[in-house]
């Protein structure tokens, strides 16, 4: 069943294929009224300038040589420097852009802003000349069939614009809601999300569940500030000690869990050792439980065999303690 994203993600692959069709149509048009050796449209994202369409000898043209012809001081000195919603031609007629004597250099261009609804710059659409003489001025019977050329690119690239705004709106609304905002690691809803996709993967997969031992003791004794730093502290050990295909999550409170696809028991427990001894030097007491898929026969089972040697794990700790305390008392 086809979801909200899913007809979001459709309406993102539209807005592209629209303008990859628009884009180069225009320009054919734009050869035919004001001809050129080459056209180019190029897409703003913040400072950086994008080459989204070409028509005519570009492959003949340095990338770079281009990008600073569109991004030249001189050139928008030769214009009255405005956003035109309306391109005006005053502001769009041939300037030089090169006295280099190499060919791949263009010598003169025509340039025109590409705004969007709001007046903001969104692109910039220029024809190039390479012979040492070319026409200065626009024809004015070419004029009606040049607005709406330019205004069709503008409209083209400014709904790519507003669509690939949201989709980041939106990726980062969806990170928000699966990432714990502390730790940086994955939320309770996070962990469902990656536990899902592991249930179909094939192959061995091995679990663990991590707890800090005394947690509450240092939110009650140093404040919790400082127990949001022996959560941050936990978080990046553990991650600097994962493969990036692995996973690990915060559940709440001091609950972390970890999920290791093609692990082996062996090599999880090994993990699990080398964990608590790197917190153990920062001075955070852990335990942690792992087990396998191959030792219960579901993903499921794993986990409440991992939840419980966890649990088994922190009442040994605990029983070790309070022996440790007993001894120093006698």
């Amino acid at each position: 069943m086809a979801n909200a994203a899913d007809g979001y993600d459709a309406s993102i692959k539209g807005a592209d294929r629209l303008a990859k069709q628009i884009l180069p149509a225009q320009l054919d048009l734009l050869q035919l009224f004001l001809p050129m050796d080459c056209w180019m449209v190029g897409r703003r994202d913040g400072k950086r300038l994008e080459v989204v369409a070409t028509q005519g000898e570009a492959d003949g043209v340095s990338a770079i040589c281009m990008r600073k012809a569109l991004a030249s001081d001189r050139l928008s000195s030769s214009m009255d420097g405005r956003l035109h919603r309306w391109p005006d031609l005053q502001a769009c007629r041939m300037a030089p852009v090169c006295d280099q004597k190499r060919a791949s250099c263009p010598k003169y261009v025509f340039k025109a802003f590409l705004p969007d609804r709001h007046g903001n710059l969104t692109g910039v659409v220029a024809g190039f000349l390479f012979r040492e003489e070319g026409p200065r001025e626009v024809p004015l019977f070419c004029a009606p069939v040049i607005m709406l050329c330019l205004n069709t690119m503008a409209h083209a690239l400014s709904l790519q614009a507003d669509l690939a705004m949201a989709d980041k709106l939106m990726l980062k609304a969806q990170q928000g809601a699966r990432i714990d905002p502390l730790t940086g690691v994955l939320n309770r809803a996070g962990w469902g999300l990656a536990l899902s996709g592991a249930r179909k993967a094939a192959g061995e997969i091995a679990v663990a569940f991590l707890d800090l031992d005394d947690f509450k003791r240092i939110n009650d004794t140093r404040g919790h500030q400082a127990g949001d730093d022996v959560l941050k502290i936990t978080a990046r050990a553990v991650r600097k000690s994962l493969r990036s295909h692995d996973c690990v999550a915060r559940l709440g409170g001091d609950e972390f869990a970890m999920l290791l696809p093609d692990t082996s028991l062996a090599d999880a427990c090994s993990l699990g050792e080398r964990l608590c001894w790197l917190l153990g030097k920062r001075g955070i007491m852990a335990s942690i439980g792992v087990a396998a898929k191959s030792e219960t026969g579901s993903l499921q089972k794993a986990l409440a065999l991992a939840d419980a040697r966890m649990y088994e794990s922190k009442q040994q700790r605990t029983h070790d303690l309070e022996i440790r305390e007993r001894r120093q008392t006698m």
